[in-house]
């Protein structure tokens, strides 16, 4: 079967890599800022809280209420991103799509 070559290869599913074109897009959004529509829907949550928490550095996920809402590329997005390691986040565009794509591999391994 064609995922058994797949795996062999080490090539990624079209999911894997259409959530790390997501990721990719998110992190250069945050990072520079535009597309000012979506960037200004991208808040952490020291911005949005009084009180600090260890989760200041994650992205505040925007309010839901159905299954089409967290379908959204925002919430979707933001939620796979602040599983990510925060020295990833940090990094710069390219390095976020090397480490990215680093992480891939090690967890096929």
């Amino acid at each position: 079967h064609i995922s058994d070559v797949r795996d062999v290869l080490g090539w990624p599913t079209v999911q894997r890599m259409y959530e790390e074109q997501s990721l990719n897009s998110l992190h250069k959004i945050t990072s520079t800022q535009v597309p000012e529509s979506i960037a200004s829907q991208l808040q952490t949550n020291s911005v949005m809280r009084a009180r600090s928490t260890r989760q200041d550095r994650n992205l505040a996920l925007p309010r839901v209420w159905n299954d089409a809402g967290k379908r959204r590329f925002v919430y979707r997005t933001a939620k796979a991103y602040n599983k990510l390691p925060g020295k990833l986040r940090k990094s710069s565009i390219a390095s976020f799509k090397r480490g990215l794509k680093s992480l891939r591999v090690k967890k096929q391994r």
